[in-house]
């Protein structure tokens, strides 16, 4: 089936694509816009071994929205996009299978192709479903590397902007803006690759941060472990309300066993911490290489370097790793652009000349899927010309 751009088509309850014994292929125009319905929370979810071929353009892109009339279009008005892979994720017998009225996921291919996102923004969604739970704009549910996803935008989500469970899905130039949940969350047992991931959270809501990356919430150390490879990525919060209030916590927290390799990483403007880690197993995973940051500016100017008051590991612990003479992290400001309100122009996470992020960065590993061009040898999300998120996201607030 295609969806063209001449006609708005509207998501009614959960529409899947394909089934577990269908391989479909659902394409989309560039600027197609799909409404997701407010009354029956609509979600478009993709099930294994189907696809989706949505492949807008910088001057056309595809749009996921709700249906309520803009001026009225909050978070939570509907469900949001869901990819279901056949790749693996953590569980006690494995191959891991789930299923849930979202469809089936998991299995061991982590090599397969749930289609392709390019140029595609998805707004308002993370409506509460059957089950209780808050949905995603976008989740991504054992996806398997050969997933195209490129230039994407999820704003304003009332649950997190971006979520990945399992897998080894792989993404470049996405731009996760205004989520009332976590910007971009992981679980059970991803090890994939993402570059140039721009994170800029509101200050209207409360917020819990702005990544949350974890293994299994249940038991730590179960295998797969998450451990993606996470390159030039820029998480900007607003650390207080006018009154003085905490809004957005923790630039970046690491708990549940979760391990990542994380270069060229730029936080600021968080409340409790810019940097958080939890839970012992993800210490250990610290302490043994599975989890660490390097090559990264952490603007202990604008947030505390880490939470105070954790028990395992303490806060000093934490700390004390952090400031390792070994690694290559910048503990001040930044400098970039203009990154925390569009009230005072359009938002800019570009570093300035002065900025450190010009003198400081790791180049990335040459294997096929990163950018190791000059342009990518910066700290952040952005070089200092390629402001790649102008013309086709929003910053609209309904």
């Amino acid at each position: 089936m295609t969806l063209t751009a001449d006609k708005r088509w509207l998501l009614r309850g959960t529409v899947k694509v394909g089934s577990e014994t269908e391989s479909l292929v659902l394409t989309i125009e560039p600027g197609t816009v799909i409404l997701g319905e407010k009354n029956t929370k609509g979600v478009l979810s993709v099930q294994p071994g189907a696809q989706i071929d949505a492949r807008g353009t910088k001057d056309h892109p595809i749009v996921f929205t709700s249906d309520q009339s803009e001026g009225s279009r909050d978070r939570g008005d509907w469900g949001g996009l869901v990819l279901n892979g056949q790749g693996t994720a953590n569980c006690q017998t494995p191959p891991c299978q789930f299923s849930d009225e979202l469809g089936l996921y998991g299995g061991a291919n982590n090599q397969g192709s749930s289609g392709t996102l390019n140029y595609v923004r998805v707004e308002f969604a993370g409506a509460e479903l059957a089950n209780g739970k808050v949905s995603a704009g976008i989740t991504l549910r054992a996806v398997g590397a050969s997933t195209s996803i490129r230039y994407v935008q999820v704003h304003r989500s009332r649950g997190s902007n971006f979520e990945v469970f399992g897998g080894a899905a792989q993404f470049k130039n996405v731009y996760l803006s205004a989520a009332e949940g976590y910007a971009l969350r992981w679980r059970h047992g991803w090890v994939g690759k993402a570059q140039f991931v721009a994170i800029q959270q509101a200050g209207d809501v409360i917020s819990p941060g702005g990544v949350s990356g974890a293994n299994n919430t249940g038991s730590h150390d179960q295998e797969p472990r998450s451990v993606p490879s996470i390159y030039n990525m820029t998480v900007v919060g607003k650390a207080t309300t006018t009154e003085g209030q905490s809004v957005n916590k923790a630039g970046m927290i690491m708990e549940a066993g979760s391990g990542a390799i994380l270069r060229n990483v730029i936080v600021t403007s968080f409340g409790d911490a810019c940097f958080d880690i939890d839970d012992p197993a993800t210490w250990v995973a610290a302490q043994n290489g599975t989890l660490s940051i390097d090559h990264s500016i952490l603007d202990h100017d604008r947030c505390p370097l880490t939470a105070q008051g954790d028990a395992d590991p303490s806060a000093p612990e934490v700390t004390d790793w952090l400031q390792n003479p070994t690694l290559d992290l910048v503990f001040g400001d930044p400098q970039l652009v203009n990154p925390f309100s569009s009230k005072t122009g359009p938002v800019d996470m570009r570093p300035i000349e002065s900025s450190p992020a010009l003198t400081h960065a790791a180049t990335p590993p040459a294997d096929g899927f990163f950018d190791t061009q000059m342009a990518a040898v910066v700290i952040g999300a952005y070089g200092l010309a390629d402001l790649w998120s102008a013309a086709w996201t929003t910053d609209t607030h309904n």
